[in-house]
């Protein structure tokens, strides 16, 4: 089985410091978080399998990952974060 702590609290009470100062987590935050993220890395383990097996193949690759983030963007934890836009280049 894996470890129901993915985030170590260690990092994420970094990662809130560095955005809000005066905030901690508490214990309950904490367990939200990690099972919010264990549930995005269950999504995203069984559509890239099921990408992978659409494609014949067998080997994860980044542009499946990508693929997954793009179909399901508006229902991500954090969706006001874009970090997969694409930046269009003007012809000359």
């Amino acid at each position: 089985m894996f470890d129901p702590n993915i985030l170590s609290k260690k990092k994420l009470l970094f990662f809130i410091k560095s955005y809000f100062p005066r905030f901690s987590l508490d214990l309950r935050s904490e367990q939200f978080i990690n099972m919010k993220a264990i549930d995005l890395l269950n999504k995203l383990c069984k559509k890239i399998c099921m990408y992978i097996i659409h494609r014949k193949g067998r080997v994860f690759q980044s542009d499946d990952i990508r693929f997954f983030f793009l179909q399901n963007k508006k229902n991500l934890i954090f969706p006001k974060l874009n970090l997969l836009s694409k930046k269009k280049l003007k012809k000359n």
